[in-house]
């Protein structure tokens, strides 16, 4: 059975209007009946705890009932029937809200008329649980609901126009924020991304018309940037006043662009800041595409260009500056007996033998360092003294001094 349709009224019997009262009485339906939202085949859905699906009936003063389908099929059908218009009149405005077809309409399909009250209570059942969720006062009469589904009717059979709800714009704004940032946008957030999204898709109409049997169509409608860009918009604020620190360890996309930034600039000896990185992604951010880091990244080439101008003619052949330090950095490790690991390109000595200069900075030349050189540069480091190699020079050289002057067999 449907339950019993709440009267609208105050704990004293006056009459309150549905902003004051809406809210409370959706999360007291919601919670007290452990209503849960769930996702089956890629639809959204609302059902009660032995996982059948609830639906909802509004009617023009914009009351409602959550219910079986059953239940809100017969609801809407009595609502109708107490309505100017009549029955016929709500499958009249089921058919402009695109919930029946033209064929179905003009053919009085009956299993499509029944399957259109589905899927509208399905679609208020959906509304309500984001008011819930959202905060958002659900003042919306079924009259209202249905005009703002019926598009493209008055602008011919061929006009098309999307139309997303309130419950899908709050789950892509929030996988938008977890992805990006690794945090939930707040209710305000939410609802600015969802009446950007409403006016952005009021002015997005695709319009098909024949020249002969060639079908010419105009293509307004919102695509993917389009969509990126408004969700953008909503989260650029929120980078401006969240600590770094905060942004970076959400694991979002953008704090591993920053590490992937940071990493990339490495392999080309530029030793880029989380704050540099950062602000070129958020740059990113900025013209909607965040796709990858190609622009970012070739920046990051042309400086490196500048910085080792003696390398310039390799990195343009994809060379990466760490490419080149690598035999200097197992050499230096070698010699000084050290982890490869704890030397890096920007070593001093690596710095060194990839410009090609001497310890006072001075060039030697055009090109890398040359490895006979490098190593004496490396063993000129004092810690080479403690080194076995070094020891066992000492040794021998001592061993040979022996011989030379007869002390040693």
């Amino acid at each position: 059975m449907a339950e019993e349709r709440r009267p609208r009224r105050g704990a004293a019997g006056g009459s309150i209007s549905l902003e004051q009262q809406t809210l409370s009485d959706i999360e007291q339906d919601i919670t007290s009946n452990k209503y849960k939202l769930t996702n089956l085949g890629g639809r959204w859905i609302i059902q009660d705890p032995a996982g059948n699906e609830i639906f909802a009936a509004i009617d023009n003063n914009g009351d409602y009932i959550f219910g079986t389908v059953e239940d809100i099929r017969k609801q809407y059908l009595a609502d109708a029937q107490d309505t100017k218009g009549g029955v016929e009149g709500l499958r009249k405005r089921l058919f402009d809200a695109n919930y029946i077809s033209e064929g179905d309409f003009k053919s009085k399909n009956s299993t499509a008329f029944s399957a259109a009250l589905t899927n509208l209570g399905r679609d208020v059942a959906n509304e309500l649980w984001s008011s819930y969720e959202s905060d958002v006062a659900w003042n919306t009469p079924l009259s209202t609901f249905l005009q703002s589904r019926a598009y493209g009717r008055d602008e011919g059979p061929t006009a098309t126009r999307v139309q997303t709800t309130r419950l899908n714009a709050n789950q892509d704004i929030n996988k938008f924020f977890m992805e990006m940032v690794g945090f939930e946008p707040t209710k305000a957030q939410r609802k600015e991304y969802f009446d950007l999204l409403q006016e952005a898709e009021k002015k997005a109409i695709r319009k098909t018309a024949r020249a002969g049997d060639t079908a010419v169509i105009t293509d307004t409608l919102l695509d993917e940037e389009d969509i990126f860009e408004l969700k953008a918009q909503v989260l650029r604020p929120s980078l401006k006043g969240t600590p770094l620190e905060q942004l970076v360890a959400g694991g979002g996309k953008l704090a591993q662009q920053v590490t992937e930034l940071k990493e990339y600039a490495s392999t080309y000896g530029i030793n880029l800041s989380t704050e540099a990185a950062f602000g070129q992604v958020r740059q990113q951010l900025k013209r909607g595409a965040l796709k990858d880091l190609s622009q970012q990244q070739s920046q990051i080439r042309e400086m490196s260009k500048a910085f080792y101008p003696n390398l310039a003619d390799l990195i343009d052949k994809g060379v990466s500056v760490q490419d080149i330090a690598n035999p200097f950095i197992q050499q230096k490790a070698q010699t000084l007996e050290l982890p490869t690991a704890s030397i890096s390109v920007f070593d001093k000595d690596i710095q060194n033998a990839l410009t090609n200069t001497d310890a006072d900075g001075v060039s030697k030349g055009p090109g890398v360092m040359s490895t006979s050189r490098s190593e004496l540069m490396f063993r000129s480091d004092a810690r080479f003294m403690n080194t076995k190699t070094a020891i066992d020079e000492a040794y021998s050289y001592v061993a040979a001094l022996g011989k030379l002057f007869g002390k040693m067999a």
